[in-house]
């Protein structure tokens, strides 16, 4: 089965990945990531980005997306990570420019770690320019690795307004808004332009004995509550584990193998207009 993962970190420069690489028993590095990749069949990647993950989501970064620029792999699509606290109107014409240069293929609005709700004016603006350039807006959703952090704008249930005021624009959540699973599974059964990715579940490799004996009921009711596995897509969080105990994870939510081919591979190349040799 050919595999495209839809929610990595590729970013290989920033000490904070690092870390959490090493804790989790990935090789953090553009060799480890390849290897996994061909050993698990993964054809393709998409990279959220995100540099100021390691200034503390403050205002210091220097360009309205973030993402690395420095490192372009064949074999991955790059999503520009926002900052809203540099997001003015040349911000805005950067991003413009590098997602029809083809530098970014989507946008990520980081919600819970910076004080914005999804409908917040400042986003809303990044959400015209995804539809104006027809990509998509992928939203964090969730948990945060910080309890500094506010969940009270990361709760999925926002992005039902966003969906329902920018139909035109596909919109993904990422985590499936985990823990809030059914509150993220109403917002994509409701709107057609919205899609989730199953990433982030596990943290480690000695994390997957909690996650299926506790989390994994609730994924599966969350599942079939959506109804649809065209509009769910595989992703590992990587280097959060590695991909091959991912894949095999959530390999266990989709026994039919129509839905493999969908949630591992085609929905991805069709929301993120991938293309392969």
């Amino acid at each position: 089965m050919q595999v495209i993962d839809a929610h990595i970190h590729a970013d290989f420069d920033s000490q904070w990945l690092k870390r959490i690489g090493y804790h989790c028993g990935v090789a953090f590095s553009a060799d480890g990531l390849k290897k996994e990749m061909e050993e698990c069949g993964v054809v393709h990647c998409v990279s959220m980005g995100l540099r100021s993950l390691d200034l503390g989501m403050d205002s210091t970064a220097p360009t309205p997306y973030e993402t690395a620029t420095h490192l372009r792999l064949p074999d991955i699509t790059y999503i520009g990570g926002i900052n809203p606290f540099n997001a003015g109107s040349p911000s805005l014409e950067k991003t413009r420019m590098s997602i029809r240069n083809g530098t970014l293929r989507g946008l990520k609005i980081y919600l819970g770690y910076f004080p914005f709700p999804p409908h917040a004016p400042v986003y809303r603006t990044f959400y015209r320019l995804a539809e104006e350039c027809a990509v998509p807006v992928i939203f964090h959703t969730g948990d945060t690795e910080s309890s500094a952090r506010k969940l009270n704008y990361a709760h999925p249930l926002g992005i039902d307004e966003i969906a329902a005021d920018y139909r035109g624009v596909n919109f993904l959540i990422a985590h499936l808004g985990n823990p809030w699973l059914m509150d993220a599974g109403e917002v994509i059964a409701k709107n057609e332009n919205v899609y989730a990715d199953l990433s982030g579940f596990v943290a480690g490799v000695d994390d997957y004995n909690n996650v299926n004996s506790n989390q994994l009921p609730r994924l599966r009711e969350t599942v079939e509550w959506i109804g649809n596995s065209s509009r769910l897509l595989y992703g590992s969080d990587w280097p959060l584990t590695p991909m091959k105990d991912y894949i095999g994870f959530i390999s266990t939510l989709f026994p039919d193998h129509d839905d493999q081919e969908k949630v591992f591979y085609r929905n991805a190349l069709r929301f993120f207009k991938i293309t392969l040799p």
